[in-house]
């Protein structure tokens, strides 16, 4: 009875639970090139959100971008709405930088970047 329980609870478990539709974020990720920043980007690009991810060099950045892109492509289709951006979060030059690149590339709405990560 107990192995039951156990094998209910492991083929359940990583099933999403379904979320009513909202509206896209706009999410910036300080450290998306990697580990825990890049699994936060693409579970925030499943829900639909559009997401700049920095890293702290170009080659971090456009190979993280090209290998979400490549995963995605088959779940959200061609156009994944995910950039990258060189950013040193301790350089304020490179911040003041990172805003105006948001500005631009995600219109409208990243005047009022609702999630900064």
């Amino acid at each position: 009875m107990l192995g039951a329980v156990f094998a209910a609870l492991n083929r359940y478990s990583a099933v999403r639970i379904h979320a009513p539709p909202r509206k896209p974020l706009s999410v910036v990720i300080t450290g998306g090139s990697k580990g825990l920043g890049k699994a936060l980007v693409r579970e925030l690009l499943l829900c639909g959100d559009r997401v700049i991810l920095t890293s702290r060099t170009q080659s971090g950045a456009d190979r993280t971008v090209a290998q979400l892109r490549q995963e995605l492509k088959q779940e959200l289709g061609p156009r994944i709405p995910v950039y990258g951006f060189v950013c040193d979060v301790s350089d304020p030059a490179d911040v003041l930088a990172l805003d105006s690149h948001a500005r631009r590339m995600l219109g409208q709405l990243a005047a009022s970047t609702q999630l900064l990560v």
